[in-house]
């Protein structure tokens, strides 16, 4: 969630290169009144336009990044709601079944000759009805997932492709800044050329920022994806194993030696619904790290934008302006770095709160996830108690000593069963009403992650006209 917390800090210093190192462009909003100046040279005149080109490759650059921001972080529309509605229904099955079983075990525990198989078998089967329902919420949320990255691959978002885009745009990118800087350093000693040269150190900043916080978006998103299918692949799979261990239970009510198969696929249950979240983690670190290093060797790593070296450069810059000698490439500085705070400062609180917004959605998400484990336990449990009940107690040859204990074991897994389920009713729906109320209020104060972005992209358009306009 690294990249989530930094993000704030990405987009702004877009502005450098779109209001700092446009000297022969006019500035956009404050800025709209300003006069284009001329450069008064051939080579200052190709330094300008080397200039527009690297600003309006860095505005294509920060298109692209928004957008794969939006394509990769875009959930199914009502994906939490539905996909809460199903296990709460899994959940409220789960506890019926729990509660049938608790109430009828528990009245013949001495009795166990009176047990009625028929209710005894319509609990197994509301049991059942849930775990089909939520294996099957799961298996169609993975797959949903699989049709995204299938749709951003088609559309050019992919991870693959977002790396060799980036590898691309960087090369280019180095080439315009490579030619810049031949040009500039052929320029005679002044103030025009300490300025140039001091945009140019911004340029390489950047450079290294875009391409660190690259990689670190890159990584975490990575994460999540794989978290995310990891979850809904074992999710399903227990729910899979737990529909297998009903069909034995019910089997077992005639033939009972499926009984103690229907335990055992019931303990594996239990240990799948408590390690998904665990096994989950694991192999998004894994992922994470391949991520990392897959991107590291295709494009390269860089360090964090130094903010003290970047404000050093702005000072030196703004000496240089005030110097006195300024000459048309170097006129309107202040009203630049005027217009570069105000829109960091936009791009900060938007990105910032783009930020927050989704780091708490993912959590929440993570956080719901994490009922399984307690959850889990609770069928392991039922599952090691029908198991004992079997094994030790319902063999040839069965006496009323062993009925007993084997019913008195079973009626301790349903009662765990019941606590289980009804813990899952209860945190479900609390998660599903929060969430549900955070995201109105947000959508309220247009503060959804994808509309902050939208308000960036809209803004990024206005700047490229701006820039193109001036040619």
């Amino acid at each position: 969630m690294s990249c989530l917390k930094n993000a704030r800090k990405f987009y702004a210093c877009i502005l450098c290169v779109l209001v700092l190192i446009s000297p022969a462009l006019p500035c956009v909003g404050a800025m709209e009144d300003a006069t284009v100046l001329l450069p008064e040279s051939g080579s200052e005149r190709t330094i300008a336009d080397l200039t527009r080109k690297l600003s309006l490759k860095a505005i294509e650059f920060n298109r692209y990044i928004l957008r794969y921001r939006i394509e990769a972080n875009r959930q199914p529309k009502w994906r939490f709601l539905r996909y809460s509605v199903a296990q709460e229904a899994q959940s409220s099955c789960y506890m019926t079944s729990g509660i049938i079983m608790t109430g009828h075990l528990g009245a013949h525990v001495n009795t166990p000759q009176f047990i009625h198989k028929s209710i005894v078998r319509g609990a197994l089967k509301t049991g059942m009805v849930g775990y089909i329902v939520g294996g099957s919420s799961s298996a169609f949320e993975l797959g949903c997932n699989l049709l995204r990255d299938w749709r951003n691959s088609r559309d050019g978002f992919s991870p693959r492709q977002a790396i060799a885009y980036l590898s691309q745009s960087l090369k280019e990118a180095d080439q315009l800044m490579m030619e810049r800087e031949r040009l500039v350093n052929a320029l005679p000693e002044g103030n025009m050329r300490s300025k140039l040269m001091l945009e140019g150190e911004i340029f390489k900043d950047l450079r290294r920022y875009y391409l660190n916080e690259s990689l670190i978006f890159q990584a975490d998103t990575s994460e999540f994806r794989t978290y995310q299918n990891v979850f809904y692949l074992l999710n399903t799979a227990a729910n899979a194993v737990a529909t297998a261990s009903s069909l034995c239970s019910l089997k077992g009510l005639s033939e009972r030696k499926y009984s103690g198969t229907g335990s055992v696929l019931e303990i594996v249950t239990g240990g799948l619904l408590m390690g998904a979240p665990l096994l989950s983690s694991a192999l998004a670190v894994v992922a994470r790290k391949h991520a990392s290093h897959m991107f590291g060797n295709k494009v390269g790593k860089a360090d964090p934008l130094d903010y003290a070296h970047m404000r050093e450069i702005l000072k030196k810059i703004e000496m240089l302006d005030a110097d006195g000698g300024a000459t048309a490439a170097v006129q309107g500085l202040p009203q630049r770095i005027g217009l570069y705070a105000v829109g960091a400062e936009k791009f900060r609180y938007t990105l910032e709160e783009e930020g927050k917004t989704l780091y708490k959605m993912r959590r929440v998400a993570v956080q719901t996830n994490l009922f399984g484990p307690p959850i889990g336990g609770t069928v392991l449990a039922q599952g090691i108690l029908g198991a004992i009940a079997y094994y030790n107690f319902s063999r040839n040859p069965v006496t009323l000593t062993k009925a007993q204990s084997a019913t008195r074991c079973n009626y301790a897994g349903a009662l765990a069963s019941t606590i289980g389920g009804a813990s899952a009713v209860g945190l479900t729906a609390a998660a599903l009403i929060a969430t549900l109320i955070y995201e109105r209020k947000l959508a309220k104060q247009h503060k959804l992650p994808n509309q902050l972005i939208e308000e960036q992209l809209d803004y990024l358009d206005k700047v490229e006209q701006k820039i193109r306009n001036a040619t």
